[in-house]
This record gives C-alpha cells, sequence and structure tokens, in this order.
C-alpha cells in the first residue's frame, strides 16, 4: 500500500471514529475551515475515494469487523436482553423488540409481537433464521 501522510491517515482515522466525510477532512486538515460548503464536499468526497484511503480505512475496520463477527452471539443476545428489559411499570419493551427484530430479520417476521402475548425468543433460532 502506497505511504499515506499524516493528514490522510488522520482522516482515516477519523473516519473509523465514525466522523463523515467532510467532518473527517476538517479534523484532519483544520486549514479547510474558511472552504465554502460546496469546496469542502468536493475536496473531501475527492479524497474518501482516493484508492489509498479507500484500502486504509477498509484495513483499520477489518479488526472491528472481526471483532463483531466474532461476539455477534453476545451483541445480539446483549440486545434482545435490553430489549425485553422492564420498564418503569413493570412492562416488556416491546416496540424496542419489534425494532430489534426488524434489524435482525428483515422481511422474515410475519406479524408483530403483541404486548400481551407471552414470548420466549430463543437466540439460536433467530440466528438459524438470519
Amino acid at each position: 500500500m502506497a505511504k499515506l501522510t499524516n493528514k490522510q491517515e488522520k482522516y482515516c482515522q477519523a473516519r473509523l471514529d465514525g466522523n463523515g466525510i467532510s467532518e473527517s477532512y476538517l479534523i484532519a486538515y483544520p486549514n479547510s475551515l474558511n472552504y465554502t460548503k460546496n469546496t469542502l464536499y468536493n475536496v473531501s468526497s475527492t479524497l474518501e475515494h482516493t484508492p489509498k484511503i479507500i484500502q486504509r480505512i477498509s484495513q483499520l475496520q477489518k479488526p472491528l469487523n472481526n471483532y463483531l463477527e466474532q461476539n455477534r452471539l453476545l451483541i445480539i443476545q446483549k440486545a434482545i436482553d435490553t430489549a425485553l428489559g422492564n420498564d418503569v411499570m413493570g412492562k416488556t419493551n416491546v416496540s424496542v423488540l419489534n425494532k430489534l427484530l426488524d434489524k435482525l430479520l428483515p422481511n422474515k417476521i410475519e406479524s408483530k409481537i403483541e404486548a400481551n402475548q407471552k414470548f420466549n425468543i430463543s437466540i439460536e433460532e433467530l440466528l438459524d433464521q438470519i
């Protein structure tokens, strides 16, 4: 891989931290604060689509992606546990659970869970459907 400048590396790190393209550019190139929105968009987009930047961001994301994949079951179980947690009235947060199921199983759930239903969710059953 071609060597990055310190500013390019800082840009890649800012992207990895979850900042947007333009925001990351401003972090890496603080002298660009006086750019117009259009100029900032153009220069940051050009940088974002540079092959060595794409490669570096991908390289930086690999450990995170590996962690997420290795801990997928635990992450999903914690999300379900949170959704099934009781609110202050002692009721299951069905709305959060339905949103979670929509994300985990798009187009696979035939009906929503109703607030008065009794239910058990097996994480293994969910993963089989994903």
